[in-house]
């Protein structure tokens, strides 16, 4: 859509989906709306997804230009890699977000989980400590239900899965085995951890 002239973006409000007769939810991945973020929010379509791994700045104006009647779809899991989500820090800015709009927020991850292997459990000769870190597509699904619950129930009502992820993101971060000695990171390290833990790809 990026690329469309005015005319043909208009035509996606009026012709394109006006005639529909099953409920639509727009997904958009792997980028930002950018000049047409007020194109999908007028679009007649009950809800849109947005790639909030990359386009997490525009939520706040899809928030304020999206119908009240709209679901928003938020992407909130990176289904593009295989490392762990820090849940306590997507809730801190997920919480707010589930204040305003209640019901009308879902959360997903951000594109299809075909990017990533099935399952970490799968993995039964990885390294523990790497394997710790990980997460697959089924434990990307498990990830959306602590922030579900906690979004819903209280972050009291998960607090050991996010107690756990915590741990898990924090000996990730202090590792030797991704930063060096002095504190500064390395990111072809933790480039090739990735790429050995999804050689199954």
């Amino acid at each position: 859509m990026t690329e469309l002239n005015a005319k043909w973006r208009d035509a996606f409000v009026t012709d394109a989906l006006s005639a529909r007769r099953v409920r639509l939810l727009l997904a958009t991945y792997f980028g930002q709306l950018q000049e047409n973020l007020s194109l999908a929010c007028r679009l007649p379509v009950d809800g849109l997804h947005i790639d909030a791994i990359n386009a997490r700045d525009e939520i706040k104006d899809v928030v304020a230009q999206l119908p009240d009647t709209s679901v928003l779809s938020v992407g909130a899991i990176n289904g593009r890699n295989i490392w762990k989500t820090d849940l306590n820090a997507t809730l801190e800015w997920l919480e707010p977000l589930h204040e305003q709009l209640g019901k009308r927020l879902w959360i997903a991850p951000s594109c299809s989980l075909l990017h990533v292997p099935v399952d970490l459990n799968s993995e039964v000769k990885l390294d523990a400590e790497i394997k710790s870190w990980l997460a697959f597509a089924l434990q990307k699904l498990d990830e959306l239900s602590v922030l579900a619950g906690a979004l819903n129930n209280g972050r009291e009502s998960v607090g050991d899965a996010l107690a756990a992820n915590a741990a898990a993101i924090q000996s990730r971060r202090n590792s030797p085995r991704v930063n060096n000695p002095d504190g500064q990171g390395s990111p072809r390290k933790a480039r090739c951890l990735a790429r050995q833990a999804s050689k199954r790809l």
